[in-house]
């Protein structure tokens, strides 16, 4: 069983997003500070605990790459381009994204396919897993209100907001699965969880005003998919439409009887 971060049940969801889901910057007394604590944690898992698994790879070389990694966060990934910008060839830039997502740095969030009449995206969309991580590598501090005003914002909501549902899902059903779908005529959903063998369609939204169903509606009608999600940093869960419903995470954790109330940590 994979160990995730902290669940937005057992701290304040809005901090975890900001600090990232490892325990020690929450719980422990006194706290570390957040950005002196992820250096420390990159030196030690570039130059140390790589290596130690056997992978003899450069870490200037593998920082550099996964700081790219962080500046097109949830972009689908070009081998070459990213090559291309560090002086290697696809290959060696795929053999690192291997480790990293081996050593649970990245997530290789895969396209869905399906036979549906459309030219579909095929390469994966790449992540930094953990957001107080990438933001870390964005240089970002360490508080909602910077969040909130930086380019990378929306990307990171997302992250957030995958983690946590891809984390809870597996947790109770060990064969759940997360895709995302996109056509290359700019149809697109966020993440396609397989829950208990049904797929099931979110999208994930930073703004608190309710859009407009019908890009995701359309998405629904090319899958054969009955209803659908659109997560949001709000309080107040209401429908869309008859077939989507804009919702709060945890509410949504709920919804899909995923989300486990624990007690949380003093």
């Amino acid at each position: 069983m994979e160990l995730g971060g902290l669940s937005v049940f057992e701290a304040d969801a809005d901090t975890i997003w900001v600090l990232g889901g490892f325990p020690r910057l929450h719980w422990n007394r006194p706290r570390p500070q957040p950005l002196d604590w992820y250096a420390a944690y990159l030196r030690t898992t570039l130059e140390q605990d790589i290596p130690q698994l056997g992978f003899r790879v450069s870490s200037v070389r593998a920082r550099t790459l996964l700081t790219m990694l962080a500046h097109g966060q949830g972009s689908t990934c070009n081998l070459s381009e990213l090559g291309g910008a560090l002086g290697v060839d696809y290959h060696s830039v795929a053999h690192l994204i291997d480790i990293f997502e081996g050593t649970f740095l990245v997530r290789r969030l895969r396209p869905y396919h399906a036979n549906v009449g459309k030219r579909l995206v095929k390469a994966p969309k790449v992540y930094v897993r953990d957001t107080g991580l990438l933001h870390a590598l964005l240089d970002m501090p360490f508080t909602r209100k910077a969040l909130l005003t930086h380019p990378k914002a929306g990307a990171s909501f997302e992250t957030f907001c995958i983690e946590q549902l891809v984390m809870h899902a597996q947790l109770v059903d060990p064969t759940a699965q997360a895709f995302f779908y996109r056509t290359h005529d700019g149809h697109e959903i966020d993440l396609l969880l397989r829950l208990r063998g049904k797929l099931i369609p979110i999208e994930i939204k930073l703004g608190v005003t309710p859009p407009s169903p019908t890009r995701l509606e359309s998405c629904m009608d090319q899958l054969s998919l009955s209803h659908g999600y659109v997560v949001a940093p709000t309080k107040k869960r209401q429908p869309l439409s008859r077939r989507v419903d804009f919702l709060s995470l945890e509410d949504l954790l709920h919804h899909l009887r995923i989300g486990h109330a624990s007690p949380r940590a003093p």
